[in-house]
């Protein structure tokens, strides 16, 4: 078994359960995977919003957008990084980049019937 360090991370089955436990990391999660790249956190944040609610990007609201990326911001962004799944300095760009392995996350994202359509495959 290998030590919990920044290359390994926990991801213990708690450990999942409580990263996986709220819609918008679990998108967070879906959004980053399906990109290349850093994702600016506004984008972020509209982009999970749309996926929260079924909706398409151009329909979601500016206050819609503001309360996720509040959320992501102060909360869920801040989880994932101590995680060691993302790195995001907001002092910096601002921009939010998956770093760690997800891959031990998706059996238990698909288990929840969470939607994948937009992982990629590779």
């Amino acid at each position: 078994m290998n030590p919990v360090t920044e290359d390994h991370p926990d991801l213990s089955p708690d450990r999942i359960y409580e990263i996986l436990g709220h819609a918008y990391r679990r998108q967070t999660l879906c959004v980053l995977h399906s990109r290349p790249g850093a994702v600016d956190l506004e984008e972020l944040a509209t982009l999970v919003a749309a996926r929260c609610r079924d909706e398409p990007v151009a329909e979601i609201e500016d206050g819609e957008r503001d309360a996720v990326l509040v959320e992501l911001h102060h909360n869920h962004v801040p989880r994932l990084r101590s995680a060691g799944l993302v790195a995001y300095d907001p002092g910096a760009s601002g921009a939010v980049e998956l770093v760690g392995d997800v891959e031990p996350l998706l059996p238990t994202l698909r288990s929840g019937g969470e939607e994948l359509r937009e992982y990629r495959v590779d």
